[in-house]
């Protein structure tokens, strides 16, 4: 009798992680995607920012909250947080279709997104519900 000869199996594994479907929103249109998120100085949160055709109407008032905010101009990056709410801007998870970030806190320039996480989001990530 012989016996079964052993053969390799092959499989292909996916792996996308949060990131995948992270995306910024401001006046109800998707202005850029996040990838690569990950831990920022702070609280905070970031990774890279790819913007879409419609991130150049937004682009100046992203740019000069970016600019304030490197100046330490505290006053002006304020301004420019409550103009930015204002349009409202949001970083949205759309696999589970909710904001992750807490109002007023993104921030975009150089190429990148920083935010500070909702308490919500956190929890989900962290696995702490």
């Amino acid at each position: 009798m012989r016996r079964p000869v052993s053969r390799p199996v092959s499989s292909t594994r996916r792996t996308t992680g949060d990131t995948a479907q992270i995306v910024v929103r401001a006046g109800g249109k998707d202005i850029g995607t996040i990838a690569r998120l990950g831990a920022e100085e702070g609280d905070r949160l970031g990774g890279s920012f790819s913007n879409r055709p419609a991130f150049a109407d937004v682009a100046a008032i992203f740019g000069e909250h970016a600019r304030a905010v490197a100046a330490g101009d505290a006053t002006a990056a304020a301004a420019r947080a409550a103009e930015i709410s204002a349009l409202g801007a949001e970083v949205w998870h759309s696999v589970h279709d909710m904001r992750i970030d807490e109002p007023g806190t993104l921030l975009i320039g150089a190429g990148r997104a920083s935010f500070r996480p909702n308490g919500a989001f956190l929890m989900m990530r962290t696995g702490g519900l």
